[in-house]
């Protein structure tokens, strides 16, 4: 049978009134000056209390007690607490708690709830009607309807809680399993910590490496030396591990005739866990920083503007050696092999006669704008233009521009378009070395027809030159 806690001298009116039942006698101060208090806290451990008042042992993982004499209290970060939920009402003392509700009869007496030895139910031996009346003004009841009985009210009696764990010595135990995980916590923390230092040293040496570049121009044609590759060093780091000797208390299972002499047994395994995680991580770190990694692609284009890149290769070592404190340069070797080049048409041209004369410049859109200047006393109509590039003509008519005599046109109203589709992607060229821009050759000129007002004769006007690619590159820088 179990033992309860129940309430001796007790009238029915002082338990209704005051909401449960408590010990008069002042309870002893907490062993070795450790307060006990209540508090349902995060649980570090269980005691196993044989008939509610007997510690048997402790364990730090919960297990089902063997038989029904065995009562668990929770030793937690703040205190302790039944193995149960209370609300705030019945943990002070009162009636009301729900949680474990049974049905009693008015011949019942002192029965506990919650299967607890800490808790009773009151009994008030009268009538269905009479305890409806009298209990529902001050506490907290509830009709079962099935059975036509009333659920009583419960309570939890605090101070013999607090006394049983007091007696027990609980509040030292519960001291000695915070140290513990404390020191275990300490320890880890302290191996722990060897990372961020040697990483923020590792990392802060960055400053110490520079890069060196150095230019090889194999096509020739380079107009400036000064090439950044955008190479990067980059940090290899070990991977941070973390300790922990949690697990050497986890499954803890200790009487009290045992605890002191486990609990420094575990405490020396830690330390010297902790010795050994840390030689050994010492030398982890001191391994696994020991290099940085090169980043950069292997080839790179450097735009000398819209007309003119510049294909290169380059060459750097993959990783370098971490020497802390140490100046370092690292050699990136740029080849440049090669230039593509884009739209490379005669910037300008002139074409005319005594009559006539126009000039044609190309702009950044390929448009050509052709500026003609009337050298007579009479009106010109200049009729149409044709352009010549490499094997391509490309002709636009009825231009029927009409000039003033001695006047020019205007740019602003003088640009067309010249050159076709076909031209613009001939005026590209691949891989071209400063060797083949000098042995090729681009064929570019315009022509011309007008006539002078009052004349029934159309003139024209015809020319072409023959450019390097060299020539025209050139041009283009």
């Amino acid at each position: 049978m179990k033992k309860a806690v129940v309430c001796a001298g007790l009238s029915i009116v002082a338990i209704l009134a005051f909401g449960g039942c408590s010990g008069s006698t002042p309870a002893p101060e907490a062993s070795n000056g450790v307060e006990a208090k209540l508090s349902s806290s995060h649980p570090i451990a269980y005691a196993y209390m044989q008939d509610g008042e007997k510690l048997l042992y402790i364990s730090t993982v919960y297990e089902q007690p063997s038989n029904e004499d065995i009562e668990v209290i929770r030793i937690t970060t703040g205190g302790f607490y039944p193995n149960y939920s209370m609300n705030t009402k019945t943990e002070n003392g009162g009636g009301g708690e729900k949680t474990c509700m049974t049905v009693m009869k008015d011949s019942d007496r002192n029965k506990a709830f919650c299967d607890s030895h800490y808790t009773s139910r009151e009994a008030l031996m009268t009538g269905v009607a009479a305890l409806w009346n009298a209990a529902a003004t001050v506490t907290t009841v509830g009709l079962n309807v099935a059975s036509g009985a009333i659920v009583d009210p419960k309570y939890f009696h605090k101070e013999s809680f607090l006394e049983v764990v007091k007696e027990n010595q609980l509040p030292t135990y519960r001291t000695a399993l915070l140290e513990l995980n404390k020191y275990a916590d300490q320890e880890a923390a302290a191996v722990n910590s060897l990372y961020d230092p040697a990483y923020n040293t590792y990392k802060e040496n960055l400053q110490n490496i520079t890069f060196k570049h150095t230019v090889s121009d194999n096509s020739g044609l380079l107009a400036e030396r000064d090439l950044d590759p955008h190479y990067a060093i980059e940090l290899q780091a070990p991977k941070r591990i973390q300790y922990s000797y949690g697990h050497f208390y986890k499954d803890l299972r200790i009487s009290p005739s045992d605890f002191t002499a486990e609990i420094d047994k575990i405490k020396l395994a830690i330390a010297e866990q902790a010795k050994n995680d840390r030689a050994y991580y010492q030398d982890y770190l001191a391994k696994g920083f020991s290099k940085y990694r090169v980043a950069g692609a292997p080839e790179k284009e450097f735009r000398h503007n819209k007309y003119i890149v510049f294909h290169s290769t380059i060459e750097a070592p993959a990783e370098i050696p971490y020497n802390p404190g140490e100046k370092m340069e690292v050699p990136v070797s740029i080849t440049v092999n090669y230039a593509n080049l884009y739209h490379i048409v005669p910037k300008s041209y002139q074409l005319g006669d005594a009559n006539v004369k126009i000039d044609f410049h190309v702009n950044e859109n390929l448009r050509v704008s052709a500026i003609a200047s009337n050298q007579t006393n009479s009106f010109i109509t200049l009729s149409s233009l044709t352009s010549y590039y490499k094997e391509g003509v490309y002709n636009h008519s009825n231009v029927n521009r009409e000039i003033a005599p001695q006047s020019k046109t205007l740019p602003s109203n003088s640009t067309y378009d010249l050159l076709s589709g076909d031209m613009i992607k001939e005026s590209a060229f691949e891989k071209v070395t400063k060797k083949k821009a000098s042995n090729t050759y681009i064929t570019y000129g315009f022509a011309s027809k007008y006539r002078i007002n009052n004349t029934n004769v159309d003139q024209s006007l015809y020319s072409t030159a023959k450019y390097s690619l060299l020539e025209l590159y050139k041009q283009y820088l």
